[in-house]
């Protein structure tokens, strides 16, 4: 609610401005709200949305009921799933890729100023309230990152993913001189194989199973492609690291692909789960290669990484994702492959569910 005023400046009456928010109706069903803009507090941000991003892995999850947040209760405290209810239920809002311009600033402003560029997580929708409170000198501890002068804002849909990229490559402890696979190129395997190329990998094997994504990874810096569709990738890769990889990276979400991923590691060696994998797990096969090779798994996800990591928080993870791309160290410009005005959102929605070989990274474009 707003406060408007007469000429003698008596309050007159509240004004309420309404935004426009993307809604999961039910599986695969998306329409829209509207939704009264609250009046700012004293530590709050208004923003007003420019891009959102598209997760074509974690979203799509809610997107189509297979999370398994609709099936069980998330409990906190244990960290575990339980099966007496269900922590969400449709219609549901979602979305954690915004980027979005500061539009109004409560209380005193510091060095944030109005036409700033900020890069958060609140949701498909036209505007948001984000809080200053934790705020440093470039970054909003998870409540979103400042994008810096000089860089196309559209980039910062990527700020995200690029951190559970990175706290992967961390996790995994690429070294120089290393030999690495990554499984899936969609955005996240195309981040990683950029990204284990400057932590100084050597050789950089790049697997999925449409050849225009391997043809870009190989623009990316891979330096064997492989489609395992028509070679057993897993063997190759054996024969080409002489024993096989270091560390393979698997980010496409697939039970199969996870499997091939352990199936490529050397004696001793370790695959780095950065995909969200649903359902059963009938093509992981734990009695072959896994047991035999005696193989690490470990899986990297947004937030801050565990100790000893624990210096690595999100702010230095963003800081470092723009300052890569602001070297042109790091692509992403060139993994958004559509772009949709935000009323046509179902058929983004559509067109990733139904041709996801078509697509690398979506994006809605809003009016503002």
């Amino acid at each position: 609610m707003y406060d408007e005023f007469d000429a003698s400046g008596n309050n007159a009456f509240q004004v309420a401005r309404m935004g426009k928010r993307l809604v999961f109706l039910g599986p695969r069903s998306v329409g829209f709200e509207q939704y009264p803009e609250p009046q700012l507090g004293v530590n709050e941000i208004r923003v007003e949305t420019l891009y959102s991003g598209i997760s074509h892995g974690t979203e799509m999850n809610v997107y189509r009921g297979t999370a398994p947040f609709f099936q069980k209760r998330w409990n906190a405290k244990y960290g575990v799933f339980l099966k007496e209810t269900s922590s969400w239920q449709y219609p549901i809002t979602y979305g954690y890729e915004e980027v979005c311009r500061v539009v109004e600033i409560g209380g005193v402003k510091g060095h944030l100023h109005s036409g700033d560029l900020i890069c958060s997580a609140y949701g498909h929708q036209s505007t948001g309230i984000l809080h200053k409170r934790g705020l440093k000198t470039e970054s909003f501890p998870l409540n979103g990152s400042i994008i810096p002068r000089g860089i196309d804002p559209i980039v910062g849909v990527f700020h995200l993913v690029a951190n559970v990229v990175l706290n992967g490559v961390h996790k995994a402890g690429v070294k120089l001189g290393d030999q690495i696979a990554v499984f899936g190129l969609g955005v996240m395997g195309l981040l990683a194989v950029q990204l284990s190329k400057q932590s100084g990998a050597d050789h950089v094997i790049a697997v999925d199973l449409i050849d225009e994504r391997l043809k870009l990874a190989e623009k990316l810096g891979a330096d064997v492609i492989l489609n395992p569709g028509t070679e057993d990738a897993a063997l190759e890769i054996k024969k080409i690291t002489h024993g096989g990889t270091d560390i393979a990276f698997e980010s496409s979400g697939s039970v199969k692909a996870l499997h091939e991923a352990i199936r490529s590691c050397r004696y001793g060696s370790k695959v780095v789960a950065i995909g969200w994998y649903q359902k059963g797990a009938t093509d992981l096969l734990l009695g072959e290669e896994f047991h035999h090779n005696d193989i690490s798994i470990v899986c990297a996800r947004a937030g801050p990484p565990p100790a000893p990591e624990r210096d690595w928080d999100c702010v230095r993870l963003s800081e470092t994702f723009f300052r890569l791309v602001s070297k042109g160290r790091l692509k992403v410009k060139e993994l958004i492959t559509h772009e949709f005005p935000f009323d046509e959102a179902p058929k983004a929605y559509r067109l990733i569910d139904e041709n996801p070989e078509q697509v690398i990274k979506c994006v809605l474009r809003f009016n503002s």
